[in-house]
């Protein structure tokens, strides 16, 4: 199988993979908000409002998944990998900003407390969307391995969080059902907007690291400190076979790499001499750091 075919494959695959994540994002979502307004509860209703934000951004992950693997072109000399980055700098924010307006709401609701209508039926609720969550979340951890694909990444992470969450509520309200049928109702009425700042809190913390490294990579920051290292080694290798360094700039655009280095050779060495051990260093590079768009230029020695 040649690279154009591995990567026709596992565009399908991610493709493939966002839609079964839009389906379960589908019917987390209908049956949190469903049952949420049933019981008047809070906390599912949160859990409505973020899902309702991650099948959004599943839409769009699948609509640019083709267009982030798009070839440089007139208009975007350097292809079109920040696209990645962008989309889950929204997908973030946006769940940030869902979080904010539960926060609100919980907090009124503990001024002014009130009992949900069912809390057996929420827990029965929180029990299906724990399980569909669960299982998409491997899935797509899965895929996002044997593809490399951030967006996916990001998707399993989502909805590794959303498990975990739904699991607390799941908790929460099968306490809340034993409370109300030991005549603890005080108590029980403020479970629920508990619960709905607990998984507020408890959603924004991944959120809000992850988009301070997306804020990163939109303004050209260097990649992870693994990669940056990996090839700050290799340069610093090769630039002995030259006279020197010169300059080196690197940036990370969603699964792509881009490196700058400029090497600088004695008067002796010919343009056949310098082109053979750049591609020496190009080699390597490709082998240590797949998908790293590659310049090297030379500058004479003073």
């Amino acid at each position: 199988m040649n690279q154009k075919t591995k990567i026709i494959a596992a565009d399908l695959r991610e493709i493939k993979a966002a839609q079964i994540s839009i389906a379960g994002a589908v019917i987390i979502f209908l049956v949190s908000l469903t049952v949420g307004i049933m019981i008047d509860s809070v906390a599912l209703l949160l859990d409505a409002g973020t899902g309702f934000v991650i099948l959004l951004m599943t839409f769009w992950v699948r609509s640019i998944i083709r267009k982030i693997h798009s070839p440089p072109d007139h208009r975007y000399n350097f292809g079109y990998e920040k696209y990645e980055p962008l989309t889950m700098a929204l997908q973030n924010s946006a769940i940030i900003f869902t979080c904010v307006i539960g926060l609100a709401f919980a907090v009124q609701d503990i001024v002014h407390p009130d009992h949900i209508a069912s809390y057996g039926l929420a827990t029965v609720a929180t029990f299906g969307c724990t399980i569909i969550a669960i299982g998409l979340a491997f899935y797509l951890l899965k895929v996002s391995k044997e593809t490399g694909s951030q967006l996916l990444k990001t998707s399993a992470k989502q909805w590794l969080i959303d498990s975990s969450l739904s699991i607390g509520m799941f908790a929460g309200f099968f306490v809340g059902f034993l409370l109300l049928r030991s005549g603890h109702s005080n108590i029980a009425a403020y479970l629920d907007p508990g619960l709905a700042i607990a998984l507020a809190f408890a959603v924004m913390r991944f959120p809000l690291k992850a988009l301070a490294a997306n804020i990163r990579e939109l303004l050209d920051s260097v990649p992870a400190q693994k990669i940056h290292e990996k090839i700050v080694k290799i340069v610093e290798k090769h630039k002995s076979n030259f006279s020197g360094l010169h300059r080196m700039r690197i940036r990370k655009a969603g699964k792509k790499t881009f490196l700058e280095v400029g090497f600088t050779v004695h008067g002796a060495m010919t343009i056949a001499q310098a082109q053979a051990l750049a591609e020496d260093f190009e080699r390597e590079l490709a082998h240590e750091v797949p998908n790293c768009d590659t310049v090297v230029y030379f500058k004479r020695a003073q």
